[in-house]
């Protein structure tokens, strides 16, 4: 994955994001359900010193990084759209028909422990995370649905651009996979807990 790519679409997105929220909005006149939530927490796993020393820096996310990177925003994800299903239901409103995301954000549930990069978000530089179907003969294809070109070295929370065009109902029908491309700044030594915070688009069924 390209740094500068990555940036050019960060800065990009800023000036197109008032634009995409009126879209968003506006999107509630045409039978979308707009609501809000936290997901449950999630625990991203350090690894062990001789596999991350104090002060490594590098570009390449370790494997076990991404593996388990990729494993814990699947459960997240999980979570969300299983509280969409739950939002319909308490609004008597049918079961889902189209699901968008608006807004989303990590949030270490112990920013205290942040105390340098390899304890915090910070590890990353860089982050897209794309959807894909799990379905073996699937005709959907891989999408960009969420990614941060400029993470701080100590961050706590984790904002992320969002491809509001994409609706995630069809990947989750077939099995929602998470998967990401990264741009490494370190490892981590400490574990980091954290969970989602977001605004969703969710239309039932006619």
């Amino acid at each position: 994955m390209n740094r500068q790519i990555l940036e050019r679409r960060f800065c990009r997105s800023q000036w197109i994001q008032s634009l995409a929220l009126l879209v968003a909005l506006s999107a509630g006149c045409h039978g979308y359900l707009e609501f809000e939530g936290q997901t449950h927490p999630v625990t991203f796993a350090a690894l062990p010193e001789t596999e991350c020393p104090a002060g490594w820096t590098g570009d390449t996310v370790p494997t076990a990084h991404v593996e388990d990177l990729e494993g814990d925003l699947s459960q997240l994800f999980g979570d969300i759209g299983e509280q969409a299903d739950s939002e319909l239901l308490s609004r008597n409103a049918g079961a889902v028909d189209a699901f968008r995301l608006v807004s989303l954000s990590l949030q270490m549930t112990d920013a205290a422990t942040a105390m340098d990069m390899q304890s915090s978000f910070g590890f990353l530089a860089g982050i897209e995370i794309y959807a894909e179907s799990s379905k073996a003969d699937s005709t959907l294809p891989r999408v960009l649905i969420a990614w941060n070109a400029i993470i701080p070295e100590g961050a706590t929370t984790l904002p992320l651009q969002i491809n509001q065009e994409v609706d995630l109902h069809p990947y989750r029908a077939e099995g929602l996979r998470i998967t990401t491309d990264l741009v490494g700044r370190s490892c981590l030594r400490r574990e980091v807990t954290f969970e989602a915070s977001y605004l969703a688009l969710v239309r039932p069924t006619r």
